[in-house]
């Protein structure tokens, strides 16, 4: 009997292992080459590994919790003194009694944001040459208007068309044995806190000077309307 050395055993032992292979339905699939994996993907859904941030989303690593154009302080904080720049200065509507007159110097805010006025416009009284011939005494109040009580003066807020005003008051009855008064052709008027005038014509009369009141709300100088 032929025997069989084991060389050509071992060399039949591969060739059946080899059969059995490929004639089973054990074979593990592969992984198609276009599925996706999860591996690194965000808590938002499966996407690619390493695959960019989505762009459009602000980050908001040191940003301010308040917009930029957030006002300082209640009613957007405090406002510029009013500069003559941004003021129409005018007389308002006369007013009179008991030998006493009152003409409003009227400041309108023609700027296109809001200012302040606070305390005594200055007022001289001019001649017929322009010349400076008195100024106005600062009183809390006259005769005809101007605040009750020797009040403070007020800080008025004028908004952009906005306006206020400062009584001014004479007299028209000469005093002791005068027949008659100085008659100022103009009036110099500087609004409070600044160094620059406007001259205003008038034909007012002055017995005993003229006295300026501060500014108040409204148009007529006695803070009514």
């Amino acid at each position: 009997m032929r025997r069989f050395r084991p060389v050509a055993v071992l060399m039949i032992a591969v060739l059946l292992a080899a059969a059995g292979c490929g004639s089973g339905g054990g074979a593990t699939p592969t992984t198609p080459s276009g599925a996706a994996t999860t591996a690194g993907a965000d808590s938002g859904g499966p996407g690619p590994t390493g695959s960019p941030a989505p762009t459009g989303i602000p980050s908001t690593a040191g940003a301010s919790t308040e917009p930029s154009n957030a006002p300082s302080g209640p009613g957007g904080g405090a406002a510029a003194r009013c500069a003559l720049r941004q003021l129409r200065v005018t007389i308002g509507q006369a007013d009179a009694g008991a030998g006493h007159w009152g003409l409003p110097l009227v400041f309108t805010n023609s700027g296109g944001t809001a200012c302040e006025l606070k305390g005594y416009p200055g007022v001289a009284g001019l001649n017929a040459a322009g010349r400076q011939v008195t100024q106005a005494r600062r009183e809390a109040s006259g005769y005809l208007g101007g605040l009750a009580g020797n009040a403070t003066p007020p800080l008025v807020r004028l908004a952009p068309g906005a306006s206020a005003a400062a009584l001014l008051e004479g007299s028209n009855v000469p005093r002791g044995t005068a027949t008659d008064c100085p008659q100022y052709a103009g009036l110099l008027v500087t609004p409070p806190d600044e160094t620059h005038s406007v001259r205003l014509d008038t034909g007012a009369r002055g017995c005993d000077g003229l006295h300026i009141h501060p500014v108040v709300p409204g148009t007529d100088g006695t803070g009514q309307r």
